[in-house]
């Protein structure tokens, strides 16, 4: 089945992620959003993954993560009740950190 035929303009050749989210659900407050080590992410991410058992295949599933793991900020995001009246919040919640992350590179020059 081609996908672009049955959805025009659905189909993205490429794309590269700038952010990983791991959301988690939050039942008693508000949708808050955490900065999480590059470790932490890689660590997430390998669990999530089924390995190959041909050691090749294994190898560039690994270099694939610690690429993509090099090239985004990863978030833990707590999802409350308050998401669900205002999902713009995710956007505005990620905008806030990587706000203060700017700030906080420009500090250091």
């Amino acid at each position: 089945m081609d996908i672009s035929q049955t959805f025009s303009g659905s189909f993205i050749p490429y794309i590269r992620p700038d952010v990983i989210i791991f959301p988690m659900i939050n039942t008693n407050g508000e949708s808050q959003l955490y900065p999480i080590s590059r470790m932490e992410v890689y660590t997430r991410l390998l669990k999530q993954t089924v390995l190959s058992a041909d050691s090749i295949v294994s190898r560039n599933q690994i270099t694939a993560l610690e690429k993509l793991v090099k090239q985004t900020v990863g978030f833990e995001f707590l999802s409350g009740r308050d998401i669900y009246e205002n999902p713009k919040k995710v956007i505005s919640l990620i905008y806030q950190i990587s706000s203060q992350d700017e700030n906080h590179k420009k500090d250091k020059i």
